[in-house]
């Protein structure tokens, strides 16, 4: 399933005070599932790999997620990425999300900062050969497991019913 990148924002920046990077409003209209995902250092305006641990800080509306900062330990990488776990932002809220780098010399990095939506699973649909799926199923031990495969138009599961050709 594909994901939509809602924004992305790049530019150098000075990193050695908190800096905002990635400003958006997924949506006005519904909930949204998303993760942010950084990028430091392109090649030519890199992070000056002394190390150290960098902090990311997101806030969602006037509150910041927990937790605050996160930390990110590069190493003496010249270029590295962070994610955030997924996070909700409530409809019409805007998430903001800011870095700090521990070294002095981080004052000109190239950052590129996205935000995803990652959608919610609210279906799953497999498409198995009957025969590979009796022969699976059958070195399965499951509490209960009743298995009817048919000419395909049921199988069942423990309650779960689901037919795909």
């Amino acid at each position: 399933m594909p994901i939509n990148r809602i924004q992305v924002e790049t530019g150098n920046y000075d990193l050695t005070e908190r800096t905002l990077v990635l400003t958006a409003t997924p949506s006005i209209i519904e909930d949204t599932q998303c993760q942010v995902y950084i990028e430091l250092g392109d090649g030519t305006n890199n992070l000056d790999g002394t190390g150290g641990t960098f902090e990311l800080t997101l806030r969602i509306g006037s509150q910041n997620v927990q937790p605050a900062p996160q930390p990110y330990d590069f190493g003496t990488s010249l270029r590295a990425a962070a994610k955030t776990n997924i996070i909700i932002i409530p409809k019409g809220q805007e998430v903001k999300a800011y870095i700090k780098s521990p070294n002095a010399a981080d004052t000109n990095v190239a950052v590129k900062a996205y935000l995803f939506e990652i959608p919610l699973l609210d279906s799953v649909e497999l498409v198995i050969d009957p025969n590979d799926l009796r022969n699976a199923l059958a070195s399965i031990t499951i509490p209960n497991k009743r298995v009817v495969l048919g000419p395909c138009r049921s199988t069942e599961i423990v309650g779960i019913t689901r037919c795909v050709r």
